[in-house]
């Protein structure tokens, strides 16, 4: 019922997003807030609701630029939990509304359904939520209420239907199920059979295998999530730029600028790798000198390892201290408008 379906989404950025340093994160975030906002919307080009989203992805030339035009174009690959929605499938929903000539439904108690008197709601006596009394979540009848023998409806039943149509409403995101009582279909499936999925069902829907064979023989079976977890090596994300058929712009050398693709971090940890490196190329130790050299001065080779030990000192000293100084400088600002609102808090009075 549930399917996990890779796709590709497109989006148009302004230039100043394409920071080199943290310009793919913020393209990241993008993706993220638009995707947010189309989950538990109904997606045409997919034909079902999105349920959940993971695994963004930018390929390499992700962004392109073209000639005369202030936006560039992104792609990025998903992998998108899919709930499928077709004419014909077989759904459960539980009775929500009851009117005089239609009732509605929610599927999982979120997405509406409609069923209506000319779609076999006429076989059916419905009752309305007068006739209905609630004891302990259950809903029962009043026998005085209704004389017909048929089987009832209300507020609170369940009921198995198919569906007719997906109607889209004013924006693409609302949806509405129109759905039929008349049997179309003379067998079920298995899922249809048990009614509603169970959670371990759900789980086997859409499972990974946990282990696959080794090639060379003689070995144990490898686990998938431990080979994922080793680390990747980074690709590089690059923006290319394509003209319009101008001669002055068609030239063979790409037109591309290139820096680290991202994974998963944040600008807060970009910048401490950054730290993190200058102290590797702190630490670097120079070009390896001739045996003679060595040999000779050997004293020499003491003190400066020693002059290098120092300034490595005064370096860290230095960064901790500008940190001290960045920190201070917040404190006041922030002393220094409490007093500034306390004084037009003053005045205002």
């Amino acid at each position: 019922m549930f399917l996990v379906v890779p796709c590709q989404v497109t989006t148009l950025i302004p230039p100043w997003l394409l920071d080199p340093i943290k310009g793919p994160y913020w393209v990241k975030t993008c993706f993220q807030e638009l995707l947010s906002d189309a989950v538990l919307g109904y997606e045409p080009s997919l034909g079902g609701v999105i349920l959940a989203y993971g695994n963004i992805r930018l390929p390499e030339n992700a962004v392109t630029w073209v000639d005369y035009t202030p936006f560039g174009k992104v792609t990025c690959q998903v992998k998108v939990l899919l709930f499928p929605l077709k004419p014909g499938q077989r759904l459960i929903g539980r009775v929500v509304f009851v009117g005089e000539d239609q009732v509605s439904l929610q599927v999982f108690g979120v997405f509406p359904a409609v069923i209506t008197v000319d779609n076999g709601l006429s076989d059916y006596a419905i009752l309305d939520a007068v006739d209905a009394v609630s004891t302990d979540g259950k809903s029962e009848w009043r026998q005085e209420a209704v004389e017909d023998h048929r089987e009832k409806i209300g507020i609170g039943s369940w009921l198995r239907f198919e569906i007719l149509q997906v109607q889209l409403g004013a924006s693409e995101r609302l949806f509405l199920l129109h759905g039929t009582l008349k049997e179309t279909r003379e067998q079920l499936t298995g899922e249809e059979k048990l009614g509603l999925l169970d959670e371990d069902q759900v789980r086997e829907s859409f499972s990974l295998p946990s282990k696959v064979q080794s090639k060379r023989k003689g070995r144990r079976r490898s686990n998938i999530f431990k080979q994922e977890r080793t680390p990747r090596e980074k690709e590089p994300f690059s923006f290319e730029y394509s003209s319009l058929g101008d001669p002055l712009l068609d030239d063979p050398t790409l037109k591309t600028v290139v820096h680290h693709y991202f994974a998963d971090h944040s600008p807060e940890e970009e910048e401490e790798e950054e730290e993190v490196d200058r102290d590797h190329e702190d630490t670097r130790i120079s070009p390896t000198k001739t045996t003679m050299e060595s040999i000779g001065c050997s004293t020499k080779d003491s003190t400066s390892e020693r002059k290098k030990k120092h300034s490595k000192k005064d370096k860290k000293h230095e960064r901790k201290r500008k940190k001290k100084h960045k920190k201070e400088k917040r404190k006041r600002k922030e002393e220094e408008d409490k007093r500034n609102r306390k004084k037009r808090r003053k005045h205002s009075k």
